[in-house]
Formats: C-alpha cells, structure tokens, sequence
C-alpha cells in the first residue's frame, strides 16, 4: 500500500483533528494547506510519524500536493470528535506531546527558505535541499536542483535502493529506464510533472538538462552510488557515496 499520490484539493476542502496509522510525508506543489497552525504553502513539505496527532486541515486555495504514505493510510478521527478544531488541541495532545518519535516530526519546511547543499556524487551545476532523512534506515527525502546545460558526465549509475523523482519544474534529458522494458536504457525527456519509481539495481544515465530542473527525489534506504563508464575497455565501479 505504499504510495506516491498526486491529489488535488478544492478551495475550502476540511478534515478534522486526527493522526495516521502510517507515516505520511506531503508536498505542496501549488497552493496552501493548513495542517494545524501550519501554513503549507507552495514548495512546501511535511512528514508526520503514525500516531501523531494532527489537523484540523483546511485548503485555504485550490491546492495541489504530493500524498505519500508508508503504506494504505487510515486517518483515525474518533478518538478527538468531542475536541474543540482548534490547532492547539492537536499540538499540544498527550499523544502528541509523549510520542516516542516527535523528534522526526517535521512540521513545515519551505524550500524557498532552505539554503542549498553540496551534493555527495553529482557533478558541478548540482546542488540539494535536505527534506527528511530517517535516523534507522538512511531512507531519505530531498529536492535536487540543477543549473541550465548541465552535465552528468559519461557514465551510467545503479543505487542498491529503490528511487523515485517527481519533476517540479524544468526538463532532464538522458538514458532512462523505461516501464516497458526496465533493462535497456532509452533516451527520453522528463518534464514539469514527470514521475518515475526505480528498483533497485537498475542502470539508467547519463543526463543533462536545458533549462535547469527541480526534482523531488526519494529513496527507499540509504542511497549508494555505483558507476560504469560507456567505454568498454574500461570499467569502472565506484562505492562508498553516500547520502
């Protein structure tokens, strides 16, 4: 039941005081949502742990976001329908205040407000913004950006972890591994709203971009990099990247 949803929220739209039985990560593509007294506007990311208390919920606009839950969320709203919707009800709950991973909460990050990091393995012209990292299992959650004709380099890259990447805004261009057939890597293009889920393993590269790009990227464990060169004479496997 794990998922990556694309949802759309009308102007208006309302949940009540509730938490998940999952963990639940969100970002806000366009729009505003209020979760509590947290404002998530556009470019805005939330991961709540399952059990923590959370709501009410408003979309101050016609807002559209990114619903990734664990795997298939229930929202459990019975045991707070005799409190007042109010946001401090939830912030300051037994369960939410005693709840053994509140540290991992993260209630509202604004990229726009985030200053860019070096990335482990990418070349120049690269750069990210750290959403989410969890302290068990090195799973991650972060935005990649690149400059316009940037270059990966002349190499084709497999993670020993899954990976997937929602296209915000801009053009990637390169060898991917296609639905169709995951095995032979194709050139294509991905664009504003492109999404792709990779397995594990899987060879996919080099890339470039045009106009510069914005991604949302995630990964199942802690990401490891290993690299071929597109020289068959000379091969070249690279380990110990991490991020």
């Amino acid at each position: 039941g794990e998922s990556t949803q694309r949802v759309t929220l009308g102007r208006g739209w309302r949940a009540p005081i509730g938490h998940f039985d999952t963990d639940v990560e969100i970002f806000v593509l366009t729009g505003e949502l209020r979760q509590g007294g947290f404002r998530l506007r556009n470019l805005s990311y939330t991961f709540i742990p399952a059990g923590l208390v959370a709501g009410p919920w408003e979309a101050a606009e016609d807002t559209v976001l990114l619903f990734m839950p664990d795997r298939r969320p229930a929202y459990l709203t019975a045991p707070y329908a005799a409190l007042e919707q109010i946001p401090e009800n939830a912030a300051y709950h037994v369960d939410t205040q005693r709840h053994p991973r509140m540290v991992e909460w993260v209630p509202c990050k604004e990229i726009n407000a985030m200053v860019w990091e070096h990335t482990t393995f990418l070349p120049p012209g690269s750069a990210r913004k750290s959403l989410w990292k969890c302290p068990r299992t090195g799973r991650a959650t972060w935005i990649l950006g690149v400059v316009p004709m940037w270059i990966e380099g002349n190499f084709y890259a497999g993670h020993p972890t899954s990976e997937e990447g929602y296209m915000i805004r801009g053009d990637v261009h390169g060898h991917w591994s296609m639905q169709d057939d995951p095995f032979n890597r194709r050139y294509a293009t991905m664009r504003a709203d492109g999404y792709y889920w990779r397995p594990a393993h899987i060879a996919h590269g080099p890339f470039w971009s045009e106009h510069g790009a914005l991604c949302l990227f995630r990964t199942g464990n802690l990401i490891d990099c290993h690299w071929a060169l597109h020289n068959p004479d000379i091969s070249q496997r690279g380990g110990g990247a991490t991020a």
